[in-house]
């Protein structure tokens, strides 16, 4: 399973998740801390800091969470 480098915005101070898991379709945002907690996330990791959380997640089941769209890389 390969890392899905997820979309963030940042205000400058924050990072924040800006896509939707359609998977769970109720509010939670694919690379959030309640994401991160689904039974279906495999892993997370990438830049920590104090503010940050990580940059990429492993979902089993991100083709679906995504609406069918797959893609694996940061650029």
């Amino acid at each position: 399973m390969e890392e899905y480098w997820f979309k963030t915005k940042s205000d400058g101070v924050h990072q924040y998740c800006i896509e939707p898991c359609y998977v769970k379709d109720n509010g939670i945002m694919i690379g959030s801390a309640k994401c991160q907690q689904c039974q279906f996330c495999m892993g997370a990791g990438g830049r920590t800091m104090e503010y940050d959380g990580p940059d990429w997640i492993k979902c089993s089941r991100l083709s679906e969470a995504r609406w069918g769209v797959l893609e694996t890389n940061k650029d």
